[in-house]
């Protein structure tokens, strides 16, 4: 059984997770991740996707070794990327392929955890991915939908970009239906404020969100903050963060210098 410390110290010491191919020690991966492709720009990092991001980062927090490969919702089990191939069996839900992975290489990175920080943990994943995600949504496919197809790098073919303006009325829907779709950009931009600033908070003068060891719940902090400040560029979140937050700035950077040392390049690889 592996304990979050020694997760991190393997991840700092090994390069090998790094790779889209090879894993730990070099053993052949069994676990594929399929998920959105690789942006089309490099200093957006590996996925636009908070999701997406956020399983890739366990992935390597655990020193799980596994194949990345693009993917479109529709290919998944449950119509939603990103989703697992777990020796031959496939497996939806960032949350279910997280318990999942920790159960079949015994790694369980939020070991000795309390049940007040798990609660707290709990709560902001909730918060990140139930309501800040649709304040994502919603800039992405409301306030910048012209933008969007040209994030992903396999937008610049006909068939992903006509998918994407298939997909328009549907997303739209779903905003309206979950409520942030109803408002006006100013109102969304303030609820994502008000997250942030709540994350913020939560950090304080912490390396990790719940302390000085990382666990599971960063892999989702950081899939989502870094969205903002990475890959939504001139928003009024990423200005926000790099004057007022500064603590999340550091923490997206302490996790991507842990986990992500191949940031800048891993776009140029193929998923495929």
């Amino acid at each position: 059984m592996s304990s979050a410390n020694e997760a991190t110290k393997s991840a700092v010491s090994s390069e090998s997770h790094a790779t889209e191919e090879v894993g730990r020690d070099g053993i052949s991966a069994k676990i594929i991740l399929y998920q959105f492709d690789r942006p089309a720009h490099p200093e957006h990092g590996p996925n636009l996707s908070p999701f997406c991001l956020k399983l890739e980062t366990f992935l390597r927090m655990a020193n799980i070794p596994y194949t990345a490969r693009a993917a479109l919702p529709k290919e998944g089990p449950k119509h939603k990327v990103p989703f697992l191939d777990i020796d031959g069996e496939k497996v939806a839900d960032s949350d279910t392929c997280i318990k999942r992975l920790s159960e079949r290489f015994g790694v369980f990175l939020d070991e000795g955890i309390s049940k007040e920080k798990w609660a707290v943990g709990h709560s902001v994943k909730q918060m990140l991915e139930e309501g800040t995600f649709w304040t994502i949504v919603y800039r992405r496919w409301v306030e910048k939908f012209e933008d969007t197809p040209g994030l992903i790098r396999a937008s610049v073919t006909l068939p992903v970009r006509i998918y994407f303006r298939w997909m328009l009325p549907t997303v739209k829907g779903w905003l309206d239906a979950q409520g942030m779709g109803r408002h006006t950009p100013e109102e969304v931009a303030r609820f994502a404020e008000k997250d942030l600033r709540a994350v913020s908070t939560i950090l304080g003068e912490n390396k990790f969100i719940l302390g000085n060891t990382p666990s599971s719940i960063d892999a989702t902090v950081f899939g989502s903050v870094s969205i903002f400040l990475w890959v939504l560029a001139e928003s009024a979140q990423e200005k926000l963060i790099k004057t007022e937050l500064k603590n999340l700035e550091e923490y997206c950077w302490r996790m991507r210098d842990l986990y992500w040392k191949d940031w800048a390049t891993i776009s140029v690889k193929s998923t495929s």
